[in-house]
C-alpha cells in the first residue's frame, strides 16, 4: 500500500511534505490507531508516520528474509508472479537494513550463509550479538568457540565434544543429553531450587513418580498400539509447558509453517512437533498416515500427519508433523528439531 501511494504522489508531482495529508485519511484499524499514538509535532512528517506503520505490522527485515527464503509456488499462480514476488520480499529486506551498495549486498549474504554454517549455539550467540558484517560474524564465533573450549578443558571434557555434525541431515536428538526440565510448583517450597534450606522433588513427566526422571521411566517403553499408518508403536510423550497469567513468554518464538509466520512453544517434553490444522493445507496432508501420541493421562489419541516446509530458527526445510487442534499455541515444538534456538523478543 505503502509503495503504491509513495508512486502515485509522484506521479502527481505532489511536494513530499504534503504527503501525509493525502496519506492520513485514508488510514483505519491498526494503522489509525498507530498514527493517532505519534506525537503532534509528527503529523506533518511521512516518514515518521511510515514507521510507525512498519512498527505497528512487524514489518521488520528479518520477517521480509524469512517470508523470501520460505516463499512457496501455489498452485494457481504463474512462475512469473513467483519472480515478481521474490523480488518484492528480496527489496524489503536489503531496504529495511539500509543495504545501497553491491559490497554491502556481497557481506549481508556472505554474513548469512556462515551463521547458517555455524553450530546451533554459536548461531545463537551471533543473534543474540547482531553483528553488522560478516568479518565481525566471524571474529564472534571464533571467541565463543576459545572460550567454550577454554570451559570444556577446565570441567575435563574433550575438545568440540559438543556432538555437532555440519553435514548432518538430521538436528541432533537432545532428549537424552539435556537433563529433563524439573517441575516446580508454589507448594513445593518456592520457585529457586538453589535457595538455602529450600529442595525441589524431581518428578517424572509421564507417571510423576519421584523414584525416577523421564529418560528412564518404564510406561515411555511400553509399547502402543500401532496407529492407522505403520507408524512406530512407541507413542511419543506430548507435555504442555503451562504458564500462569502474565508470565513473560520465555519459551515462545516465532516459526514459519509454509509462508505463515506464526508463534511456537519450545517444550523439552515433548517428543514430536505439532501444528494446528490452520497452518496445513489440505495438499500437505500425508494421506492414510496418522501419528498415536501420549499426553496427560496415559490418553494416545492419533492425529493425522503433514509434511509442512518449517523454518523453527535453528533450522528449515521439510518436516513430517502431527495435526492437532488440542495444543497451547499454534506450533509445539518438540525435540525431534533439536537443539531450538530463537532470534526473536516478542513483544
Amino acid at each position: 500500500f505503502l509503495r503504491s501511494f509513495e508512486k502515485t504522489c509522484r506521479q502527481y508531482q505532489l511536494p513530499k511534505e504534503q504527503w501525509a495529508r493525502y496519506l492520513t485519511p485514508g488510514l483505519k484499524g491498526p494503522a489509525l490507531e498507530a498514527f493517532a499514538e505519534l506525537p503532534a509535532e509528527s503529523d506533518q512528517d511521512y516518514e515518521a508516520i511510515k514507521a510507525a506503520l512498519q512498527r505497528r505490522y512487524n514489518l521488520t527485515p528479518e520477517v521480509y528474509r524469512k517470508k523470501f527464503r520460505s516463499l512457496q509456488k501455489r498452485a494457481a499462480e504463474s512462475y512469473s508472479a513467483v519472480v515478481s514476488h521474490l523480488t518484492t520480499l528480496f527489496r524489503q529486506w536489503v531496504r529495511g537494513l539500509k543495504i545501497d551498495t553491491l559490497e554491502s549486498l556481497e557481506d549481508l549474504l556472505i554474513k548469512e550463509q556462515f551463521v547458517q554454517l555455524c553450530p546451533p549455539e554459536i548461531q545463537e550467540w551471533l543473534l543474540d550479538r547482531k553483528p553488522e558484517t560478516a568479518l565481525e560474524a566471524g571474529e564472534l564465533a571464533d571467541f565463543h568457540a576459545a572460550n567454550r573450549a577454554s570451559v570444556d578443558q577446565s570441567r575435563g571434557s574433550p575438545k568440540g565434544s559438543s556432538g555437532w555434525k555440519p553435514n548432518s541431515a538430521r538436528p541432533p536428538d537432545i532428549t537424552a543429553a539435556a537433563p529433563p526440565s524439573v517441575p516446580v510448583s508454589a507448594g513445593e517450597g518456592g520457585a529457586n531450587p538453589s535457595s538455602p534450606g529450600r529442595s525441589v522433588r524431581r518428578r517424572c513427566f509421564i507417571c510423576d513418580s519421584t523414584n525416577h526422571l523421564l529418560a528412564a521411566c518404564p510406561q515411555r517403553k511400553k509399547p502402543a498400539s500401532t496407529a492407522g499408518g505403520g507408524y512406530p508403536s512407541t507413542s511419543p510423550s506430548v507435555l504442555f509447558v503451562t504458564r500462569s497469567e502474565g508470565s513473560a513468554n520465555v519459551n515462545q518464538q516465532a516459526v514459519i509453517v509454509g509462508i505463515q509466520v506464526s508463534v511456537g512453544l519450545r517444550d523439552t517434553a515433548a517428543e514430536v512437533t505439532l501444528v494446528r490444522p490452520g497452518l496445513v493445507s489440505p495438499a500437505d496432508f500425508i494421506p492414510g498416515r496418522t501419528l498415536a501420541v501420549k499426553g496427560f493421562g496415559g490418553v494416545r489419541p492419533a492425529v493425522p500427519m503433514a509434511r509442512v516446509y518449517l523454518d523453527w530458527g535453528a533450522g528449515r526445510g521439510l518436516r513430517e508433523v502431527g495435526v492437532s487442534e488440542n495444543i497451547p499455541t499454534d506450533v509445539l515444538l518438540g525435540t525431534d528439531l533439536g537443539k531450538l534456538v530463537s532470534q526473536y523478543v516478542l513483544e
